[in-house]
């Protein structure tokens, strides 16, 4: 692979020195320009700093008599796509709209490392009559040199980018054997720690998420009332004031890494012991619990009700309260059903 990539390798560098024709600085003196800054998270890791993206490019538009109006920003954003890029999404709107004259962008990579994608935005910014303009000078995408040049660049950059995502991958469940944490939103209850890269308990949040499945037992808690209590706490939501929906509490209790396992995205699992913040049978209590409650509500019309809607129940030989048929501990009292 790499004795097929050599050649056009070569065949790039060779095509991106300016021809003779290029339009010099004083073609774009006094023209509106945007700035688009974009750094992946692998980038990052590698080094690659938006910082410096925006000061060659200012330095080139300084050079070049482009007046920056606009800056867009992506950062820690694939390329692949565009969903996920708002500053990307915001440019090509303002292209549309004509306030924009060029384009400076440190490579051709920032924009896509899809080459369909990559084509259609040039295609919009030549029908807008918008120019473009890298580190190393503006690019002339109009003339035969350019158009293949644009071709052959955008082909690199998704072959690259694939060879990134498989990189990641493998990085991720290397990650996993070694029961480092993968990424994501930390638990309640645990904190990130840089040195081993690991997941640590955070003792204050800990004692409060110990309290939460503890009190759900009890006979009249509900939900709601738990998001009531919890704002009492020392536990505090990550971006808001207050915890203000009962579908997080939910989703706390549901949590199957407070007893200690770890999933990847294939369905394996990792069982840390020295990581449990809830023992085992307390956290299937709360399950069963959370089932019948949602199960028993008057809207409920789901696998485990009859044809007729009522619900298929059992009763607990112990305090005597209605229970899921199929539940392996009584929600009120917490027995074990045979």
């Amino acid at each position: 692979m790499l004795l097929i990539l050599l050649p056009l390798l070569f065949l790039i560098l060779l095509l991106s020195i300016p021809s003779s024709n290029t339009p010099g600085p004083v073609s774009f003196k006094g023209a509106k320009g945007a700035l688009y800054i974009r750094v992946s998270k692998h980038e990052q890791l590698l080094g690659y700093s938006p910082e410096t993206q925006e000061e060659d490019l200012r330095n080139e538009a300084n050079r070049l008599g482009i007046i920056i109006s606009r800056i867009f920003r992506d950062n820690g954003v694939s390329g692949t796509g565009l969903k996920k890029r708002k500053g990307l999404q915001n440019l090509l709107n303002q292209v549309e709209d004509g306030q924009i004259d060029v384009i400076l962008i440190w490579d051709l990579t920032r924009l896509s490392r899809n080459l369909m994608l990559q084509l259609e935005m040039v295609q919009s910014f030549i029908s807008n009559g918008v120019s473009i303009v890298t580190r190393s000078g503006p690019f002339e995408f109009l003339t035969p040199e350019g158009k293949l040049t644009l071709q052959l660049l955008g082909a690199v950059a998704e072959f690259e980018s694939r060879k990134i995502g498989e990189r990641a991958k493998r990085g991720l469940a290397r990650r996993w054997e070694e029961h480092k944490w993968t990424g994501g939103v930390i638990p309640y209850g645990y904190e990130f720690n840089k040195k081993t890269e690991r997941l640590n308990i955070k003792e204050v949040e800990a004692k409060v998420i110990r309290e939460l499945f503890q009190r759900y037992l009890e006979e009249e808690t509900t939900l709601y009332n738990l998001t009531n209590w919890i704002n009492t706490t020392e536990l505090k939501p990550r971006r808001a004031m207050k915890f203000k929906y009962v579908k997080i509490i939910r989703q706390i209790l549901s949590n199957r890494r407070y007893i200690g396992e770890q999933r990847n995205r294939k369905g394996d699992v990792h069982v840390e012991v020295n990581m449990k913040l809830i023992d085992e049978e307390i956290f299937l209590k709360v399950q069963s619990k959370l089932k019948q409650n949602m199960i028993f509500s008057p809207n409920y019309r789901g696998k485990y009700a009859n044809i007729d809607g009522f619900i298929k129940q059992q009763i607990c030989s112990n305090c005597g309260k209605k229970v899921l048929d199929q539940s392996n501990y009584c929600s009120t009292c917490g027995h074990q059903l045979i």
